[in-house]
Formats: structure tokens, C-alpha cells, sequence
């Protein structure tokens, strides 16, 4: 993606990390591709570069529990994200370890960051919003979770 003269990928993602952002969208939720999964996807504005096409993904497993939640910020590829309650372990290259929490990665996304908190969606949004620098004008609507089952002992 790097141009004539122009920066470097890199360059690009650095500086849009770094800049402050802003989400004008209200969160709405759509079934995922798998039934299991619910959706979101927001515009995200770059003031310095309006011509970007940066998104906000989540994702949320409706009926597992812990609760599973994904937040993706996106430019092409992912620069930024959080996995809450992951499904599958995340290969920490730096340390040379496997991540199954709760983790931040930031691009070029090699390296997890655990985060132990136990916290509600919501929660997660707007600590994710803080850390990637984003202001958010739309309204929050939480997941479309599955309530839970209880389990009831039959009677004989």
C-alpha cells in the first residue's frame, strides 16, 4: 500500500493509530455468517486521512460462555484489536509463548498483551475506544445474547 514517494504502510498505520479518531454510526448488530455469532461494523474517520477506508469489527458469540467478543480496527488488515475470552490461543512471537486470555494486540499484530480483567461489553467498547484513540458519537446496543439455559434436575 506504500506509494510513490508517498509512507510506508507502516508509516500510514503508525500515524493513524496515533491520531485521534472519531465513529459518527450507532452500533447495530446483524447475525454473523455463522449462527452463533453476531456482528457490527462502523465507519471510522481519519481526520488526516479522509481518503482511508478504516473500520470498527465486532463480533460476539452469542451462547458461549465466558463470554466471547471481538473488536477489530481495521485499514486493509488488522492495525488494532482486542480478544476478549478468546477461542483459540494467540502466538505471542515476542515472548515466545501462547496467549489464551483476554489480549490486545497492536500492528504488526506479532505480540498479545494480556488483560485478566473480567469485564461487561460495554466496558470492553469503551476501554477499546480509549486505547485506539476514538471518539464515538453513535448509541451502544449491547450483543444479542442468548439468555441462559438453566439446567432444572427432572423429577422422578
Amino acid at each position: 500500500m506504500a506509494r510513490l514517494n508517498g509512507p510506508t504502510f507502516d508509516q500510514t498505520v503508525a500515524r493513524i493509530l496515533a491520531e485521534q479518531k472519531l465513529i459518527y454510526d450507532s452500533v447495530v448488530w446483524r447475525e454473523g455468517i455463522h449462527g452463533d455469532y453476531a456482528t457490527c461494523d462502523l465507519r471510522v474517520i481519519v481526520p488526516s486521512e479522509t481518503r482511508a477506508r478504516v473500520r470498527l469489527r465486532m463480533t460476539a458469540h452469542v451462547r458461549r460462555l465466558p463470554r466471547k467478543a471481538g473488536f477489530l480496527l481495521v485499514y486493509g488488515e488488522r492495525i488494532f484489536a482486542l480478544d476478549v475470552n478468546p477461542g483459540r490461543a494467540h502466538n505471542n512471537r515476542t515472548a515466545r509463548r501462547v496467549v489464551t486470555e483476554t489480549h490486545w494486540t497492536t500492528w504488526p499484530c506479532d505480540s498479545a498483551d494480556e488483560d485478566s480483567r473480567d469485564l461487561m461489553h460495554v466496558q470492553w467498547f469503551h476501554e477499546f475506544l480509549s486505547r485506539a484513540n476514538i471518539q464515538f458519537f453513535g448509541t451502544y446496543e449491547r450483543p444479542p445474547y442468548m439468555s441462559e439455559q438453566l439446567s432444572m434436575p427432572y423429577d422422578e
